[in-house]
């Protein structure tokens, strides 16, 4: 073959393909806790490479698709392997979008938590005692990020060909389970 006709498919590869961005563990660690300090019980996060790299691959995949969801399966992460981990998902279409931003968004879910109504069901349905979360938000992304058992977490991020950002970020142990409180 020519190498005349393999650039422009060379190019079209590498156009079409979201670009990552590395997420500063630092950056992320402040910001997560800082406000899990704030939580008696709650102990730091510690910055898992094995789960950045998991997010990453996550990330990356959002962008490609251009488009939030979560993974459907996420017992596969590999640094608790049959453990699932919990996963937050931030994406805007307006840039800039950073981890100290995402984790921003998370936790300003806070105003909608009521401890004190929590019957440990807060992070799931729509309206559960404890959560006062309009349509379409939630208490589960804030919950996710002061979850006392939580004690490790890793994030990635990567832009889509629109420019959407993706921001992924994967726990273990995941928090939310029925029946507890975060804290």
């Amino acid at each position: 073959m020519n190498i005349y006709r393999l650039i422009p498919l060379m190019a079209a590869v590498l156009f079409a393909a979201p670009a990552s961005a590395q997420v500063s563990s630092t950056e992320a660690l402040g910001a997560f806790n800082a406000e899990r300090s704030m939580y008696p019980g709650v102990g730091p996060l510690q910055w898992s490479p094995e789960l950045a790299t998991y997010a990453q691959s996550w990330a990356n995949h959002l962008a490609e698709i251009d488009r939030a969801e979560h993974r459907q399966i996420r017992s596969d992460n590999p640094l608790a392997p049959g453990v699932t981990a919990g996963e937050t998902i931030a994406f805007t279409d307006f840039p800039p979008l950073t981890i100290s931003n995402a984790v921003q968004l998370w936790i300003n879910e806070k105003v909608f938590y009521h401890y004190d109504q929590d019957d440990g069901m807060a992070g799931y349905s729509s309206t559960p005692p404890g959560c006062t979360a309009p349509a379409g938000a939630s208490c589960g992304h804030f919950l996710q990020v002061i979850w006392k058992n939580t004690q490790s977490v890793g994030c990635g991020s990567a832009t889509a060909a629109d420019g959407s950002i993706y921001i992924v970020c994967n726990y273990i142990p995941s928090g939310l389970y029925p029946g507890q409180k975060p804290y």
